[in-house]
């Protein structure tokens, strides 16, 4: 799991969308390592700033503060 989020951060740096999306999807979970929310947020507030609905959905759920800001975001783009 380390390191396929390592691959992911590296893909998402290249702009791939569903890359960010499976890396913060990791972190947030804590799939076989300690859960890392705070990276997790920054990856799926970078998709969802970009244009994923999804990424936007899941970041309103790591974000109590910013969460109807990131579902607005999330209907907005259709999701």
């Amino acid at each position: 799991p380390e390191r396929a989020v390592t691959l992911n951060v590296r893909a998402c740096d290249l702009d791939d969308l569903d890359a960010c999306f499976v890396a913060a999807r990791l972190l947030a979970a804590g799939e076989g390592m300690v859960a890392d929310r705070q990276r997790a947020l920054a990856l799926f507030s970078r998709a969802c700033n970009d244009g994923m609905a999804a990424a936007c959905s899941r970041a309103a759920g790591l974000s109590p503060g910013e969460a109807e800001e990131f579902r607005r975001r999330a209907c907005a783009l259709g999701g």
